[in-house]
């Protein structure tokens, strides 16, 4: 890991706070924490001040969302979740794949 990097990284994170709140939505994704994730798409975690979290928020790098994490994960409790607060299926990342892609691709 390059320090300096992480260092602007985090230097990054601590000004734009909106930015923290979706890399935090995306982690707590990633590991199945839905509760907590869904207080940060309603607005409800300190952060947020009371603004909803777009459920289509993206990694820094690939254009992925946590729909196609959950999708290439066969995590429908996340699917639903993530439905439930309006996330689009038809997003592409950088590969030009979709969360149904990424779903098909588990299936093959």
């Amino acid at each position: 890991m390059d320090l300096g990097r992480a260092i602007e990284e985090q230097a990054y994170l601590a000004s734009h706070p909106e930015a923290e709140r979706a890399q935090l939505f995306l982690s707590l994704m990633s590991q199945s924490e839905y509760e907590d994730a869904e207080m940060i798409l309603k607005g409800e975690d300190e952060l947020g001040n009371g603004q909803q979290l777009d459920p289509n928020v993206t990694y820094e790098t690939g254009g992925t969302t946590a729909m196609h994490m959950a999708a290439l994960n066969d995590d429908t409790e996340g699917v639903r979740l993530l439905l439930k607060y309006g996330a689009g299926k038809e997003f592409k990342d950088e590969d030009g794949k979709t969360a149904l892609d990424m779903a098909k691709m588990v299936v093959d």
